[in-house]
């Protein structure tokens, strides 16, 4: 049989760098394999962990709120003097370990729906950094700054032996623009979904690897690229604009940020496509 060219519509991007074998052993920073009651047990971990960092970070926002008070009207003897930089030290402090609860939902909720899917005896991988993309090193271009922080690579294989792996890409273009009494800073975030799939086991996607791919929304994800070959397939997937301000009066849209329905949306997609379905049925 003659072996099918492979189709595009579209360069792909570069496969993220695997994470640093130190990941482990961070707060923010997760690597595991194992069951998905292993993985999942994991996660309730974090979430644990996350709401004590939330609720010692509200603590101590009351105290240095407290404190920056007092040191203020106490600013002429000493004690003022020590009290109100360590108050506003409180106010600005924020503790390692604080995550998005939107980050660990996406993990849980998909592993969770695709539970009964999943094959038994197959590990799961998951490694993610739950870092805010801020701490991810910043390139400037055109008067703007840009991140790229690769939060989530997800690994597993379902029940008729398809191996799958997801991995999500925050890309940042942040603009500062100087007001006369405050700096407006927005920041402008899509967020990239890529589904690598594997055949079976002595399988190969056949008439997938013949199509010729169009862009097409799928539920809220743009299908931006796809490649598809007899024993390999990758989809890319992105989401609307995001939109965060800093002002004096903070704006935020985020609506269109990965949760677990939409990375769902965008595994079962690429799974119906090679399998000749459309990606909405």
């Amino acid at each position: 049989m003659q072996r099918a060219a492979p189709v595009h519509i579209g360069a792909l991007p570069p496969y993220p760098p695997p994470l640093e074998a130190a990941l482990s052993t961070t707060k923010l920073r997760v690597q595991c394999e194992g069951s998905v009651e292993q993985v999942l047990a994991k996660v309730s971990e974090l979430y644990v962990a996350n709401q004590d960092a939330e609720r010692k970070n509200r603590r101590d926002r009351w105290i240095g709120g407290l404190l920056v008070v007092v040191g203020f009207f106490a600013i002429l003897i000493i004690i003022g003097v020590i009290i109100l930089p360590f108050g506003i030290w409180l106010l600005v402090r924020k503790r390692e370990g604080d995550i998005e609860d939107r980050q660990l939902e996406t993990v849980s909720g998909l592993l969770t729906a695709l539970g009964a899917e999943l094959r038994p005896g197959r590990p799961v991988q998951l490694q993610a950094d739950l870092r805010s993309y801020e701490q991810s090193n910043a390139t400037s271009a055109g008067g703007a700054q840009q991140y790229e922080h690769w939060w989530l690579h997800l690994t597993f294989t379902v029940m008729d032996g398809t191996g799958v792996a997801l991995d999500i890409v925050q890309h940042v273009k942040r603009k500062t623009r100087r007001k006369r009494k405050y700096t407006q800073q927005t920041d402008r975030i899509i967020e990239v979904i890529t589904v690598r799939l594997r055949p079976p086991g002595g399988q190969v996607f056949g008439a997938a690897s013949q199509r010729r791919w169009q862009q097409q929304a799928v539920g809220p994800l743009t299908l931006r690229r796809a490649q598809v070959e007899p024993r390999s397939a990758r989809f890319v997937f992105a989401t609307p604009p995001n939109v965060r301000t800093n002002h004096r009066y903070r704006t935020t849209n985020l609506s269109h940020q990965v949760n677990s329905r939409t990375a769902l949306l965008a595994v079962t997609g690429a799974y119906r496509m090679v399998k000749g379905a459309s990606p909405k049925s």
